[in-house]
């Protein structure tokens, strides 16, 4: 089973920076403030990054980018 806790931090040193994850703590972390929409998709490309770790699946971050909007494009189709 993959865990990792989920953390809130009001801003990261880099200003475009809305989200990381720390493998070794296990740990995402997205910053405060964000619209509902995208604290939701920081969480989920983030949990994209973990689960490749986990699993060993060495993904880029273009393969997590494509995944993403993958996964997004069926969200809105069928309407979630």
């Amino acid at each position: 089973m993959i865990r990792y806790k989920v953390e809130w931090i009001g801003e990261f040193k880099c200003d475009r920076q809305i989200g990381e994850t720390d493998y070794t703590e296990k740990i995402i972390t997205i910053k405060n403030g964000l619209d509902k929409a995208t604290s939701f998709w920081t969480f989920f490309h983030e949990l994209e990054h973990a689960i490749s770790e986990e699993l060993g699946l060495k993904m880029t971050e273009r393969q997590v980018n494509g995944l993403e909007m993958g996964l997004a494009q069926a969200v809105e189709d069928n309407g979630w």
